[in-house]
């Protein structure tokens, strides 16, 4: 009894478990998906470590793009995969680096996009021919008394910009032109004189023969042709402030982001800067802004929507009063209102598959398969900005669908799975092999412990046997 009791316990355990496995069939495949995107990287000349994070990194392979161009190793030696799945790139180039880059996962299920991040090499670039530093100095004339904007020359690539005035000598040590009230780095890195003075030609062309403008970083630095300044007539006289760096009419800043008013003004005396907000004036002790002199740059370290509004630059001396007017715009990024969710489709039909994002400036929309830009020339597949829709359906048509959204500030993407009925997706395959081996084992499980069964019943009635014949030699 209870050997049959154990026989339909084993039968019902393996009935079960082919069931669950059924089952499994009618379920799409877990998602290859990314948890840690590529970040956005500035770095100087030298080496990159760019890295992407999935949820099951034993079972994927991850391969990286710049602008959608697979990064592979034979093509360029500099660029080497480890095996933690990430890629590094040697001897940084920006002609070669600068790009979009994202990482493709796939597993057995599937493939997928990662959101694209922006790498850019901070090369200090160079003068063009007439301003470099070898070239014969260049001499500006001024007026004492006036107004004056010593411009930089323009360099062929300038990312990062850290401008700054002086003079390098052989020790490679640079020696630099202070800033003042009256003389100090506009934002754009040219250097405003707000009225000349007799110590401002001392200072200039007493530094080595003159001054330059200089790109530093990390210790390296490029420098342009050296100016000197030459006295062509003075005024004593005071005038009234004129702008020489102003408040554009409309500023945009994304919610979150730093965002920076610059203002800056010629005049005799030296204009003083009033700063006005939407509130009312700005002050260094308001912990929304920060002011700094004497560039008389007003930094918001993070623009939020209150923060959204006009803003006044004051300039004021004894001879007259200006100001510059602007308004602040604060932007979103893009946020979705409508993602898209699995589907499940017959054979020969339609579907449209549909994403509504919200976000500031103009919304682009693209739309993936299988990790794979969707082909606007297959006539199955049309896509109509937020909207894909697959026509004529076939069993080949499953898979991940993807729909990423950017307006040129920051993207975002969306994904569901696309299932045929019918279609046999890797998965299935492999749960059906699977179940094939655990049903294998189950029932060599189940043999075996009738065997078992079989031997001790055997045994039983040997003993038993034995014992009878032993009773009936003790009877007689």
């Amino acid at each position: 009894m209870d050997f049959a009791r154990l026989l339909n316990v084993l039968l019902f355990m393996t009935v079960a478990d082919s069931q669950i496995l059924t089952a499994s069939n009618d379920h799409h495949p877990e998602l290859p998906k990314v948890i840690f995107h590529p970040i956005s990287q500035y770095k100087p000349r030298g080496t990159v470590k760019i890295s992407c994070k999935t949820n099951d990194e034993r079972s994927e392979s991850i391969q990286y793009t710049r602008d959608g161009v697979p990064l592979s190793p034979t093509s360029d030696p500099r660029i080497t995969y480890g095996t933690d799945n990430t890629v590094t790139i040697t001897g940084l180039d920006y002609r070669q680096d600068d790009g979009e880059y994202r990482c493709i996962v796939t597993n057995n299920r599937g493939k997928i996009q990662s959101l694209k991040k922006v790498l850019k090499v901070k090369t200090l670039g160079s003068f063009s021919n007439g301003f470099q530093f070898t070239d014969t100095p260049i001499r500006k004339d001024v007026v004492i008394g006036r107004s004056f904007v010593l411009q930089c020359p323009k360099l062929s690539y300038n990312f990062p910009q850290n401008i700054l005035w002086g003079t390098v000598p052989q020790n490679g040590k640079p020696i630099l032109l202070a800033d003042t009230k009256e003389r100090y780095r506009m934002s754009n890195g040219d250097l405003l004189f707000t009225h000349v003075t007799e110590q401002d030609l001392k200072d200039v062309n007493d530094l080595i023969g003159g001054i330059s403008c200089i790109n530093y970083h990390n210790g390296l630095y490029v420098q342009s042709v050296k100016f000197n300044l030459k006295r062509v007539t003075a005024f004593d006289d005071n005038f009234a402030p004129s702008f020489l760096e102003s408040i554009s009419s409309t500023n945009d800043a994304y919610e979150g982001e730093k965002f920076k008013f610059k203002c800056s003004a010629g005049g005799r005396p030296t204009p003083k800067v009033t700063w006005f907000g939407p509130r009312g004036e700005i002050d260094n002790l308001n912990p929304d802004y920060q002011i700094s002199l004497p560039e008389n740059i007003l930094t918001i370290p993070a623009a939020y929507p209150r923060l959204a509004g006009n803003y006044r630059c004051v300039v004021k001396n004894s001879q007259g009063t200006r100001q510059s007017e602007g308004k602040l715009v604060i932007k979103s990024f893009p946020k979705w209102k409508k993602k898209l969710k699995d589907e499940t489709v017959d054979e020969n039909s339609q579907i449209t598959l549909k994403v509504d994002a919200i976000g500031s400036g103009i919304l682009a929309y693209d739309w993936f398969k299988n990790g794979q830009p969707i082909d606007r020339t297959n006539s199955t597949y049309k896509v109509n900005g937020n909207s894909l829709t697959v026509k004529n359906i076939r069993k080949s048509d499953f898979g991940f669908i993807q729909a990423f959204v950017n307006n040129g500030q920051q993207e975002i993407s969306s994904t569901a799975f696309l299932n045929v009925k019918g279609a046999e997706i890797p998965s299935a395959r492999k749960l059906k092999k699977e179940k094939k081996f655990y049903e294998f084992y189950i029932l060599i499980g189940i043999a075996s412990i009738i065997l078992l069964a079989l031997v001790v019943f055997v045994l039983y009635i040997h003993l038993k046997d034995r014992n009878t014949e032993t009773e009936e030699q003790q009877t007689s």
